[in-house]
């Protein structure tokens, strides 16, 4: 079984344009926008802002640029209080790289369509100390409960090391490959930020693809995953890969998350996810 049968007709369907590049009006025929999942509706803004909105619905146009606009200025106004923070890494040769959904809007695979909370950041363990002093000579306080969370008002930098987070992948090596990404803010100013190479981010998200979803069991992630792989792909000129399949590990995975959420919730799912799970057998 390949992990895109486990997707919705309408996910298969955004899925397929985002790779072909193609464009179809009628994606938003019969389109719920307030039950949709936002993974969708994130893919449906990217599409349609990627084809000029072209013979969208006016309602459903106004009210997806309405996310996106949203969503850029949380990003904007977080980036505000970091692009300080990332100024004085790069003059104090700080070496460090940015990466999940912040790195894929700096390196403009998706534009406004993706939300970010806290900016994830890798250190190299050498130069977090003085990464840190920075952080808190410019304001940012290390949040409660999280000493790897530095925050000041919107803006948060989460420093990450475990190498769970990065494919299996030694982080430094991916610190050697990362690529600098030039990035304007306040109108007249510019900033290079090091984001992993294409590859290495989709590497993460393949890894993510398996390891997020198993635990989650959560198909709109899993097409969100994939969208961004896909989206990737493209614009980095990669190799698409075969979609993966889910194997005999997976599928094991698979069913002890739904257990796990049936003991959580008390009673047993007789939702998709279970008879996916059950198909397994």
């Amino acid at each position: 079984m390949k992990v895109t049968d486990l997707l919705t007709e309408r996910q298969r369907l955004l899925l397929s344009l985002t790779q072909t590049k193609e464009y179809l009006p009628q994606v938003f025929e019969n389109l719920d926008i307030d039950r949709e999942s936002t993974y969708v509706l994130r893919s449906l803004a990217y599409i349609a802002s990627e084809n000029g909105w072209k013979d969208v619905p006016e309602r459903d146009a106004v009210r997806l640029k309405g996310m996106m606009k949203c969503y850029h200025i949380r990003f904007q106004a977080s980036f505000l209080y970091a692009s300080g923070i990332l100024e004085c890494w790069n003059r104090d040769e700080v070496r460090y790289f940015i990466f999940r959904n912040a790195a894929l809007k700096i390196a403009g695979y998706t534009g406004s369509c993706v939300p970010v909370g806290s900016i994830s950041v890798f250190v190299h363990p050498h130069d977090r100390k003085k990464a840190v002093a920075s952080a808190l000579q410019a304001g940012f306080r290390a949040a409660e409960n999280d000493p790897d969370l530095l925050v000041k008002e919107t803006s948060g930098l989460l420093f990450v090391n475990e190498a769970g987070f990065f494919a299996g992948e030694d982080p430094e090596k991916l610190l050697l490959r990362a690529e600098s990404c030039r990035i304007s803010y306040q109108h007249d100013r510019m900033l290079d930020i090091p984001v992993p190479a294409p590859r290495d981010l989709k590497n993460m998200l393949t890894d993510q693809i398996t390891g997020s979803f198993c635990n989650s069991l959560d198909r709109n992630e899993l097409f969100y995953l994939l969208w961004i792989r896909a989206v990737i792909d493209r614009r980095a000129g990669l190799d698409a890969y075969r979609q993966p399949e889910v194997t005999e590990r997976t599928g094991t995975l698979m069913k002890y998350g739904m257990s796990l959420k049936e003991k959580a919730f008390g009673h047993r799912f007789e939702s998709e996810e279970e008879s996916v799970a059950n198909s397994l057998d």
